[in-house]
Order: structure tokens, then sequence, then C-alpha cells
């Protein structure tokens, strides 16, 4: 009798204990659900780091030329208009240098975008105008007298040269800034 009892007792506790084929597909289908539905956010998250970082670079760049051209006094170079312009504009081009190297002296700005220098991101076009305070309006001719000139606008615009790597999505960024003499 006692063995009667055990039988069938025994026989519904082994197919209770586990999980069937049907409940595992079932839980491996939500997960893949779940899954499918996570994966966007990720990828939104890599490319948005991506671009904030190329933004932040861009930033700094524009930043840093402003900042050196704007403590230089009157007539010092890359202030100095040309007697014949209303401007003078140089264009210069960031070389990310050699990926795998820290501190590779081809990174940096150069007035040619050359493969050698390595893979080329940036393009850095400063634009230098001067001005009359009577006449904002009209820029005024190189050769002006340095005490006829009040004002110098210095406009540095970062663009994307190329293409900056596969995630880059970064826009180009514009400062400017009015330097009063």
């Amino acid at each position: 009798m006692d063995m009667a009892m055990r039988g069938p007792s025994m026989r519904r506790r082994a197919r209770q204990a586990g999980f069937s084929i049907v409940e595992v597909l079932i839980a491996a289908a939500i997960l893949l659900i779940i899954t499918i539905g996570i994966l966007p956010m990720f990828t939104r998250a890599v490319l948005s780091n991506v671009s904030g970082a190329q933004s932040t670079l861009a930033t700094n760049f524009g930043s840093t030329q402003i900042e050196t051209l704007a403590e230089k006094p009157f007539g010092a170079p890359g202030l100095q208009i040309p007697a014949g312009a209303t401007q003078l504009l140089t264009t210069d081009y960031w070389a990310q240098g050699s990926s795998g190297s820290i501190g590779d002296p081809n990174q940096g700005f150069t007035a040619t975008p050359t493969a050698a220098n390595g893979l080329v991101t940036w393009q850095r076009t400063t634009q230098v105008q001067q001005y009359a305070i009577d006449n904002l309006a009209a820029p005024l001719d190189g050769a002006t007298q340095a005490s006829a000139v009040d004002i110098a606008a210095i406009r540095v615009t970062l663009t994307p040269a190329g293409s900056a790597g596969p995630l880059s999505r970064t826009q180009g960024i514009t400062f400017t800034y009015y330097k009063a003499y």
C-alpha cells in the first residue's frame, strides 16, 4: 500500500518539476521583444555621445582661436588686414594624427589638408574685419589709419571636413567676437 501511494504522486511531481519547452519558448519570445525595444536606445546613446564629443571639440577649437586673437594688439599678425582688402580670411584644417599614438606630432591645425598628417576632421575659417564706430555697415579697407579703426569683428567658423567618422553627425559652429580699440 505504501508503494501504491507513492507511485502516482511521484509521477505527478515529475511532470510538474522544471519548465516545459513551450514555457521556455514563450519566455524567450518575451525577452526578445523587450530587447528589440531597448536596442534603439543604446544605438541612440552611442550616436549622441559621439556627436557631443565632436561638438565639444569644435567649441574648444573655436573658442581657443577667438581667445588667441582677442589677446593680440591692433595690427598684430592674424589681425592685420592687407591694404586693398576689407577682410582677412584664413583657413586651416585639424588633422587627427595617428589614432594609436598619444601626442602624435602630426595632430593639430595645418594650412593644407594632407593625408600625411592623418584624418582631417575639421576646417576652421577665421575672418577679421574692421569698422569705424560711425559706420558699422561697411568694413574698412586694410590701408585705413589705425586711429580710424574702432572695432574689429573676429568670426571663427568650424565645419566638419569630409567625414569625421562613421558615427559623426556633427554640424558646424560659428563664433563672433567684437574687439574695441
